[in-house]
């Protein structure tokens, strides 16, 4: 009989539902976008009940399209887009407010004003992290302080893993796992505990906060929803860029990805003990298994499939296929494109930076500003990584997933640019592979040693670019980077 590895990969703008059998082959997937809100400039929300509906909708649309009898299902794995806070109640596990998603801006002035106060260095050797409303510790004394029902003995926060753990077991478990708690603000990575310090900082009782168990755990069981039958196990949960990290194989100190999503997520395995950087690179954790910690090190860049969608948008590319075409024209573009439409992540992490083209003249092409835009995505890259080499020289190749990794002509791009040896593997579901890896660890299937071997390559790019030409290419993109910094402070 055959068994199968069900994973909910619950991302920032939609939920899939992806099976995988015990060779970790994918089988079969099924996607379902949800609403996203905008009530003020800055603020973004989600509907949790809502992201929970679709989350049953895409495991029944995959069970149907697999032809897979939910009784095969061994196993279940959930990663998660991060920081994303759900208030919701204990009893009823009924949302008090809409989510907050990490895009949210609305907490910048009580970020301002505890790093003011003096907190930001305690928050940043404490958590890794540094203290900007992109995480949870900030949303959720937002929503203390301005939404009065949540304010209340019986209200739970959770980001979305513990969110889901709790509704898909019927209210019995309220977990999240090591790496999520590590993305809140108010857990300690050096002694892996909720810190009472930040607690205190962030106006939250612990026993609002769910339990914070290893990677591969009992996170519970289902019970009472329709389109599973009770008692499966959710045996892996992680966020999404430390499951796309696991995904790649990357459970050794050295190995580092690059995501090319919507934005840019490079992380870094560090080995078992924390490293701390300045400058937007943020100090996390990877993993927990069997006792073991895995730390990492991750730089955000936020704008980089997001610019394709904006070149379609506005019209300088009519479409995907036009997009290939004008890469390979021959031609080297002399335009220098910043994409800060929402500021500058790592290694400058500016959020007063605005986007900026440079080196326009009467006879630039609209082609010449599309081959620009794409040339940023990896020189935005390659600075990432010269930050991170003067600490950890050692890096020599790079393992890549997402959207824009795909596409042939900018993974040797990259190659070139960063001259560094570019990995592409087989399965480019690197973050659902990665949660659907600890399921089978959790459940037997798997051990973490043989974790590596299910590592397999589809591509590598190797560096073929002219160094020179490639240094002065960087020198001129820096200078426009320091034209758009500050730009609205």
């Amino acid at each position: 009989m055959a068994h199968y590895i069900l994973v909910i990969d619950e991302g920032t703008t939609s939920t899939r539902t992806i099976i995988f059998d015990e060779k970790m082959r994918e089988v079969s997937s099924f996607q379902k976008k949800f609403n996203q809100y905008f009530p003020k400039p800055g603020w973004v929300e989600q509907d949790a009940e809502e992201i929970f509906e679709k989350v049953l909708e895409s495991i029944q649309g995959a069970l149907q399209k697999g032809k897979i009898d939910s009784k095969d299902i061994l196993a279940i794995g959930i990663t998660n887009q991060r920081e994303t806070v759900v208030p919701f109640e204990r009893d009823s596990g009924k949302p008090l407010h809409n989510a907050i998603v990490w895009q949210c801006r609305r907490t910048t002035q009580l970020s301002e004003a505890l790093k003011e106060q003096g907190m930001g260095k305690v928050v940043h050797e404490k958590t890794g992290l540094f203290l900007d409303p992109y995480f949870s510790g900030t949303k959720i004394r937002w929503l203390l302080e301005n939404v009065p029902q949540v304010v209340n003995k019986k209200t739970l926060f959770g980001t979305i893993d513990a969110f889901l753990v709790y509704k898909l077991s019927g209210g019995k478990f309220f977990k999240t796992d090591i790496t999520n708690a590590s993305r809140t603000l108010l857990f300690n990575i050096n002694n892996l505990q909720y810190d009472k310090e930040l607690l205190h900082l962030f106006k939250v009782n612990e026993e609002m906060l769910p339990e914070v168990v290893e990677s591969v755990d009992m996170f519970g069981t289902t019970s009472g929803i329709d389109v599973l039958p009770d008692g499966i196990p959710i045996m892996g949960v992680m966020g999404d860029q430390q499951a796309a990290l696991f995904g790649h194989g990357g459970v050794k100190k050295g190995i580092v990805k690059n995501t090319y999503g919507t934005g840019s997520f490079l992380l870094l395995n560090t080995g078992d003990k924390p490293q701390f950087f300045d400058k937007g690179i943020l100090t996390t954790i990877a993993s927990k298994i069997k006792g073991k910690t895995q730390y990492a090190i991750e730089g955000s860049i936020f704008i980089v499939g997001a610019l394709i969608d904006w070149l379609l948008d506005i019209g300088l590319l009519k479409s995907f296929d036009e997009l290939n075409d004008i890469l390979s024209n021959g031609i080297e573009p002399d335009i220098y494109f910043v994409p800060a439409f929402t500021g500058l992540g790592a290694p400058h992490w500016d959020p007063y930076a605005r986007g900026g083209i440079f080196g326009l003249t009467r006879g630039t092409k609209r082609e010449d500003i599309v081959k620009g835009a794409i040339y940023s995505i990896a020189l935005q890259t390659e600075e990432l990584l010269r930050f991170i080499k003067e600490k950890c020289p050692e890096i020599s190749e790079m393992r890549v997933d997402g959207g824009v990794a795909k596409n042939d002509y900018i993974m040797q791009l990259q190659s070139d640019m960063s001259h560094i040896k570019i990995i592409r593997p087989v399965c480019k579901e690197s973050t659902a592979r990665g949660a659907a890896l600890l399921a089978a660890i959790g459940a037997g299937v798997l051990q973490e040693e043989e974790i590596e071997n299910c590592f397999t390559v589809e591509k590598v790019f190797n560096p073929l670019g002219n160094n020179i030409k490639r240094e002065a290419t960087y020198e001129r993109y820096l200078k426009a980077v320091e034209r758009v910094k500050n730009w609205e402070k």
